[in-house]
């Protein structure tokens, strides 16, 4: 349809030493970048050898491939500012472009340096990630063989269930309540004293079968006959001086002594007991009982290891002590945080050992707060044959986490070397790798110290003694796993850097990142509007309702009506307390939170989805036409050829 001239012109080409010939070769099957500093017109042309500055590289390549290119002064001065090799080598020759066919017209008729470097470069990156790929399957794998094959979590769950039936689920004896309750109800000291006589005793010293029949002396001191206790029962108190608070100078005849909540400063380490031996429990401290710092769950207390200790020794009758217990009012005003630990192993899993703790806290207004800690532990980390494979996988997941290492302080390095740190820590990826290595090393620390700790623990595991280090052994080995469980949540989060291979594998990841903008703007005023319902629900029912009794606990009611859980169970209850402004909240927060800001959000999201599409489907038009480029070029080049053999031949029949 069109015949370009044959022109005097020098044409040129770039090449790019960053790459290997093999790189620049295939992406010459795509596109020729043909430079003329004089004419813009596009040619075709056709060249038969470059050369390179980088000789390992490109030096030698032959191609026969047709190409398209516009050029003027400012793409040279684009190529020659990007460093690029200017080389003018080829043969310019008269040829008829696109004779009648059809497919021509849809053949690109522009293409520009940027263009080329972008594919050149992404085909590199994509090779990159591939090995990147392998390495982090590998890496995954390794990391969970050693988690789950070292912990069977389903009999730990039995194993702790079984604790749960017998000292929480259990109900009190009917004569002791008018309702059935159980560890969990307990809200006063009384019924504190009624499950500690009652279901603590039967599940930690029981005596007969179900019939009535006395146990034998092996099956004394064990919980459901199946969890037997290792060692004694400590039962550990916290107390608050007597003048913790400040009280009013019209009040302080009629109260002479304050009893504020439990704070570091309001510790109190006076002996105290009966009024008959007012000095029978002692203060002892950590270094003493080799007890753990705990959290409560009243106001985020922090309580210290230390403490009024009572040791009940295996065998001995424990329903006596704790009726001296009792006697002696070890209970009272003063007290504020009290743990009893239990130690246990089953039967069935002999290296299976469980750390029980029951904890109350009492705050300053007498509500008792009842919880519970239930940690199960292996002692024999290396006795099954799973344990060999896993020994092996922990060995290559530690080598491959030293490889992490070592990589990622490498890219460090030459970043930093060629002034681009700054560029390495805006990628999130790195980031993320960084977390990941610190996570990691971590976990393997604290591994390496529990297995040194659990191997070297000499004990008595006969003992009638309470068994002091399996509490700190037990946090420590649960904090493994909980860190771990973290880690892995991180490597799995890993995997969206790896669907960037597949377009459409990676929507998602590109879908949030192209509404990463929209959605801060969202988020914050989202938060502003959420916080002053926060405000106003714990300010009007916070007095009289648990679930707006503190603004974390309004935090999270909140949550829950936004995705629709107990709304109207939540608001029969605020209705009751007040009767004017829960109609007005709960409709403002319903329609502002719910209907219009939710479905924002949602509008969001929606919008930077459909455009990604389009996106991907331009690209896939865009693939389309080149790969019907090539084959048209490839046809040409087949016919081209035939067409020289034959008049070849020709000529030696003539």
């Amino acid at each position: 349809r069109k015949m370009y001239e044959n022109s005097e012109d020098s044409y040129s080409v770039m090449t790019v030493s960053d790459f290997s010939g093999e790189d620049l070769q295939k992406e010459l099957d795509d596109y020729i970048v043909i430079a003329s500093p004089t004419s813009p017109t596009p040619l075709r042309k056709t060249f038969t050898s470059f050369t390179s500055s980088n000789e390992n590289d490109i030096k030698g390549l032959r191609a026969s491939t047709l190409g398209f290119g516009v050029v003027n002064d400012e793409l040279i001065t684009n190529i020659k500012s990007r460093g690029v090799t200017i080389n003018q080598s080829f043969e310019t020759s008269k040829k008829n472009v696109g004779n009648g066919d059809p497919n021509y017209e849809e053949m690109p008729s522009k293409v520009r340096v940027e263009d080329v470097i972008a594919r050149l470069n992404k085909r590199v990156f994509r090779r990159k990630l591939y090995r990147e790929l392998v390495v982090y399957l590998l890496y995954v794998f390794l990391t969970i063989a050693v988690i789950f094959i070292g912990r069977n979590l389903r009999s730990v769950y039995l194993i702790q269930e079984s604790v749960r039936v017998n000292y929480i689920y259990k109900e009190f004896d009917p004569k002791d309540s008018q309702h059935l309750k159980t560890f969990l109800d307990i809200g006063q000291y009384s019924e504190f004293w009624q499950w500690f006589t009652g279901p603590f005793i039967k599940a930690t010293e029981p005596t007969t079968w179900y019939n009535g029949q006395p146990l034998d002396e092996y099956d004394l001191n064990s919980m459901q006959l199946n969890n037997k206790l290792i060692g004694g029962v400590r039962v550990r108190q916290l107390r608050i001086s007597k003048k913790s608070c400040r009280v009013a100078p019209k009040l302080e005849s009629t109260y002479p002594f304050c009893y504020g909540k439990y704070i570091f400063w309001n510790h109190d380490e006076t002996p105290f007991g009966p009024p008959w031996n007012a000095t029978k429990y002692n203060y002892s401290y950590a270094a003493e009982i080799g007890g753990i710092v705990m959290v409560g769950s009243y106001a985020t207390a922090v309580y210290p290891a230390g403490g009024f200790v009572v040791d009940f020794k295996k065998g001995e009758n424990i329903t006596t002590r704790i009726e001296e217990l009792f006697n002696d009012r070890f209970l009272d005003k003063q007290t504020r945080f009290l743990v009893i630990t239990v130690n246990t192993i089953n039967n069935a899993l002999a290296s299976q050992l469980t750390v029980s703790k029951f904890i109350i806290e009492v705050t300053a207004g007498g509500q008792i707060i009842p919880s519970f800690i239930i940690r199960t532990m292996r002692l024999k980390l290396y006795e099954l044959p799973e344990d060999m494979f896993r020994a092996a996988c922990e060995v290559s997941f530690l080598a491959l986490t030293f490889y992490y290492i070592y990589m990622q302080f490498l890219e460090i390095f030459f970043a930093k070397k060629s002034n681009k740190l700054n560029i390495y820590f805006e990628d999130p990826w790195n980031i993320l790798n960084i977390i990941l290595i610190a996570f990691f090393v971590t976990v393997i620390g604290l591994y390496i110290s529990f297995v040194i700790s659990i191997y070297t623990f000499n004990v008595d595991w006969n003992t009638d003694d309470y068994i002091e280090g399996l509490d700190e052994l037990s946090l420590q080995y649960t904090s493994i796993y909980e860190l771990a469980a973290i880690s892995l949540f991180l490597l799995f989060f890993k995997v969206f850097k790896y669907l960037r291979l597949s377009s459409r594998m990676s929507m998602i990841w590109d879908t949030l990142s192209d509404a990463s903008a929209d959605l801060l703007s969202f988020c914050i005023l989202f938060l502003i509007i959420f916080f002053g319902f926060m405000c106003t629900g714990h300010l009007i029912w916070g007095p009289e309702l648990e679930e707006w009794s503190t603004l974390f606990k309004a935090f999270q009611v909140q949550f829950q009506l936004i995705l629709g859980d107990s709304v109207i169970e939540f608001y029969n209850r605020m209705f009751a307390i007040n009767r004017i402004y829960s109609p007005f909240f709960m409709l403002l927060f319903l329609f502002l939170l719910f209907l219009i800001l939710v479905n924002v959000f949602l509008a969001i999201i929606s919008m930077a989805y459909s455009e990604r599409q389009l996106i991907i489907k331009k690209k896939d038009r865009e693939k389309e036409k080149i790969k019907r480029r090539n084959a048209h070029l490839a046809q040409r080049k087949n016919l081209n050829e035939n067409a020289t053999k034959v008049g070849f031949f020709q000529s030696i029949k003539n």
